[in-house]
């Protein structure tokens, strides 16, 4: 038997491990079916096995419990990087909505910073540590909450996304300055993050111009990205810095070289999601003390000013109460942070802070999901299947460039059964299936281009067309695959007649 820490075998961590997987999933999908954000469900198991619970495993006594938690913030901000925010146009910001969402982060956080101050007589900086993070907007939830309000694309749903996103990344900003709050250490910090995000988009263009022609090892290069988010994230840990914000930058700069690679991105987030993810908030959960009656009182409190605030600072971003509830989201961002928090607040002897922020949050969450159940209900009601347009149905990615060669385009067609042919001005000219591989020399693959080999023409569709189009143009053609177009003739998706059948059937059983 391999013993660890306190005479903890590594059998029972493994046997506690699989225990907290397994709950964190089956609370996950209960959660998600009621209507709540899933994330809360991983939480309630951890709290369920940890210290408020059962007890059945103390985080801080097992370091390889703890280190897989670490890793798990750093994949998922990876995750949330690559997907909430290296697409921000920020052209789409105007100086209301920016100067709403720094009140709306700045506001909760001064009143949750001195309520703090007044009630544990605790440090300015450590206090405004936790009012930051429990005033920032976790973008995920809030996102997953726009969509399946159906609001998304209104004025109001894009108000509140960006609103969500400056709090996000402002808050991520402000409480890594805190951290190290000094003029050098801000500025070193600033350089850091420009040098990160830099050093990221050259290594990814690297990755895709050398590396993936060269090695030909299984899976090289996803384990090269692996290997990155973990080198250069804890190698900034060792420096002082952040490897959760890192591992963000990391996201965003990857987020061009992944998207042509949706298999990357599937690995990645059946990586994250499946194991990562739900270790991560379980182990949120694992932190977590009993609370007396005197600091679930503390909570209530804290709650109700970060609620009064966060709606008042809403309803005047977008003049709806209903709609500022939202604002309240919370997820994994904010969840990182609270844990690297966690050995700070133990060394000032108020490791209860940590509780009564978790609980803080967890309830949070569930008000922010309330903003949208009347119209996830009206939706519900109201839904019919044949009003889908091709944008709700329509995939990212599925595209090449005229100049692509065929190494890459062979690696396409293990996911989808044919790809467009972009020419310089991602205006789609044709398409390429398996059956046009076929006829070149494998030992070319490194020189033909998709210009030398595409047929024409190529099904082309407006992505606000309806389905019953989609589905009309593909009975026509023998072609498997078409472009999704904007109103500029510029390639934004494609649509598969598979994916359309598969997905129809999925949203008419809901």
């Amino acid at each position: 038997m391999a013993v660890v820490g306190e005479g903890i075998s590594l059998e029972y961590i493994a046997i506690i491990l699989g225990v907290i997987l397994l709950l964190a999933k089956l609370f996950e999908e209960f959660f998600k079916r009621i209507g709540f954000p899933s994330f809360l469900g991983a939480i309630l198991a951890g709290i369920l096995i940890g210290r408020a619970g059962l007890n059945f495993l103390d985080p801080v006594e097992s370091r390889e419990l703890s280190l897989l938690i670490n890793i798990g913030i750093s994949f998922l901000l990876f995750i949330a990087g690559l997907e909430e925010l290296a697409d921000l146009d920020l052209s789409i910001i105007n100086k209301r909505t920016f100067v709403s969402a720094i009140l709306n982060l700045l506001a909760p956080a001064m009143g949750v910073t001195l309520f703090l101050i007044y009630i544990f007589n605790i440090d300015l900086i450590l206090a405004l540590g936790i009012g930051v993070l429990l005033g920032l907007i976790s973008v995920g939830p809030l996102t997953k909450g726009l969509i399946d309000g159906g609001i998304i694309a209104s004025p109001i749903g894009m108000r509140l996304l960006i609103i969500g996103i400056i709090s996000e990344v402002a808050g991520i900003l402000m409480f890594n300055s805190l951290l190290n709050l000094n003029i050098l250490s801000i500025a070193l910090s600033v350089i850091f993050i420009v040098l990160t995000y830099r050093v990221g988009k050259i290594l990814f263009k690297v990755l895709e111009d050398k590396i993936d022609r060269v090695f030909v090892a299984g899976e090289f290069s996803f384990a090269l990205i692996v290997s990155m988010i973990l080198i250069l994230g804890y190698t900034a840990e060792y420096a002082g810095f952040n490897a959760a914000l890192i591992s963000l930058l990391l996201g965003i700069a990857a987020s061009n070289y992944l998207k042509e690679r949706p298999d990357h991105i599937e690995k990645l987030r059946a990586f994250t999601f499946g194991f990562f993810e739900p270790l991560f908030f379980a182990g949120i959960g694992l932190y977590m003390t009993r609370l007396s009656i005197d600091l679930l009182g503390i909570a209530l409190a804290i709650l109700a000013i970060l609620v009064s605030l966060k709606v008042i600072t809403g309803y005047i971003a977008v003049r709806s109460l209903k709609y500022s509830l939202s604002l309240l989201s919370k997820g994994g961002v904010d969840a990182a942070l609270l844990l690297a928090l966690y050995p700070t607040l133990t060394t000032n002897n108020v490791p209860e802070l940590y509780s009564i922020s978790l609980l803080v949050m967890v309830t949070s969450s569930i008000l922010s999901s309330m903003a949208f159940i009347g119209s996830k209900l009206s939706r519900k009601k109201k839904f019919k299947p044949w009003s889908l347009k091709i944008s709700d149905l329509m995939v990212i990615g599925g595209w090449v460039s005229e100049d692509d060669k065929i190494s890459t385009i062979t690696k396409l067609l293990l996911i989808y059964p044919g790809v467009v042919v972009v020419d310089r001005d991602s205006r789609p000219i044709g398409f390429i299936t398996p059956h046009d591989i076929m006829y070149v020399d494998p030992e070319n693959f490194e020189r033909v281009k998709a210009s030398e080999i595409y047929r024409w023409p190529v099904p082309v569709i407006d992505r606000d067309a309806s389905i019953l189009k989609a589905l009309d143009m593909f009975h026509k053609t023998d072609v498997p695959v078409a472009a999704v177009v904007d109103e500029n003739g510029r390639i934004c998706g494609v649509v598969i007649l598979n994916n359309i059948v598969s997905q129809f059937a999925q949203l008419s059983n809901h």
